[in-house]
Order: C-alpha cells, then structure tokens, then sequence
C-alpha cells in the first residue's frame, strides 16, 4: 500500500500542473485498502479523485473501459501495475490518436508476480486474438451526410387529434 500512497502522490503532484485533471481509480473488486489508501491520499493532497468499485472482478479488460468511461477530459493516461499492451491499437481502430510517453519504472518491492514467461505467452497470443476480432468488429460509423433540420419542440408539435 505505500508503494500505491507513493505513485498515487506522485501523480497528483503531477496533476496540479494540469488543472481540471481527475485521477480515475477503478477497484476491480479488491479485498485490499487500495481505495481507502486513494481516498486518503487525494484529500491529503486536496487532489480530484473519481473513484469506482466493482462488486467483484470483471478482469482488466472491463477495468479499463469503466475508467475510460469515467474519464471528462480530452486526454487520458492509464496506469497498472500489469499494463495493457493493446490499448494503442485498439485506440487506431476507432480513430483516435495515441501518443508514447517514457516512464520510469520501479522495481517490484513487495509480493510476487503472478506471471511467468508460459502464462504471459498464452494470454498475450489470447489477447492478440481478441484484439484481431474486436479490430474486425468495431467500427466507427461514416456518416454520409449532415441532416439539417430544426430541432422539434414539443410545445407546437402538433397532437394526434390535429393531424387527423
């Protein structure tokens, strides 16, 4: 938890330069102070935190995606311990831009890594595969042409007895 009390205080540090910037935390249903620790953090440092929890873990797919649907502004950075080497390709796919920033990594202090060389192989080609089917799937409509029209109000529209 101090390691995640640091990065968190890092990046509202970093945040204060960016006014109107939120930190979107998505607890993927933890059983750890993950949360509590955020929540403390951001009112000590008097930093915007949007926070979400799910009721149980959805996977790190779904995370993802509820953070990004949580997110105001224009710009979006993700951060996990684990990270998710398909988000720039699947951001292409749908027109959007993205951008590659260095970052300074930090040497696992505390736990073990759940992966290994074979797990990491399997779920990098699994995903691969998903990634292929959502790039086939998705698609973002081309709109032939702007429908200019007035806006209908309710008030002069005319009732069902009139247009008889």
């Amino acid at each position: 938890m101090f390691r995640f009390a640091t990065l968190l205080t890092e990046a509202f540090n970093v945040m204060r330069d960016y006014p109107g910037s939120a930190f979107v935390l998505v607890d993927d249903g933890s059983s750890d102070q993950t949360l509590d620790v955020a929540v403390r953090t951001a009112r000590a440092l008097k930093g915007q935190l949007i926070p979400v929890r799910h009721a149980q873990s959805v996977g790190q797919s779904v995370v993802l995606a509820t953070g990004i649907s949580k997110a105001k502004g224009d710009l979006i950075v993700t951060m996990d311990g684990d990270g998710h080497r398909f988000i720039p390709a699947l951001v292409r796919s749908i027109g959007g831009e993205t951008a590659i920033v260095e970052v300074n990594h930090r040497p696992r202090t505390a736990g073990l890594s759940k992966y290994n060389a074979w797990n990491r192989t399997r779920a990098g080609i699994r995903d691969l595969f998903g990634v292929l089917w959502l790039r086939h799937r998705t698609c973002a409509p081309n709109i032939a042409s702007p429908i200019i029209a007035k806006p209908i109000d309710a008030k002069t529209r005319p009732s069902v007895t009139e247009r008889a």
